[in-house]
C-alpha cells in the first residue's frame, strides 16, 4: 500500500537543479569564469614571452629547478 500523499506541500524545499543554481548565482559564476579566462590569458602570454625572449641559460635553469 502506498501511503504517500499525491500532492506536494507548497512550502517544501525541493532539491536544487542546475537551472535554479544558474538563475540564482549567474553573477558569481560569470565573475569566476572571467577571472579564470583572464588568468589563462596572462599565463599563456607569460609562457610565450618567456619562451621567445629568455636566453637558453635561463630556460635551462628553470627546467632544472625541480631537481634542487
Amino acid at each position: 500500500m502506498d501511503s504517500a500523499p499525491n500532492l506536494i506541500a507548497p512550502g517544501i524545499k525541493l532539491p536544487e537543479t542546475v537551472g535554479s543554481v544558474l538563475r540564482e548565482d549567474w553573477k558569481l559564476l560569470t565573475a569566476w569564469g572571467g577571472m579564470a579566462a583572464a588568468m589563462a590569458v596572462l599565463m599563456t602570454g607569460a609562457a610565450v614571452a618567456l619562451g621567445t625572449t629568455a636566453d637558453p641559460a635561463t630556460l635551462e635553469m628553470l627546467t632544472a629547478y625541480t631537481a634542487y
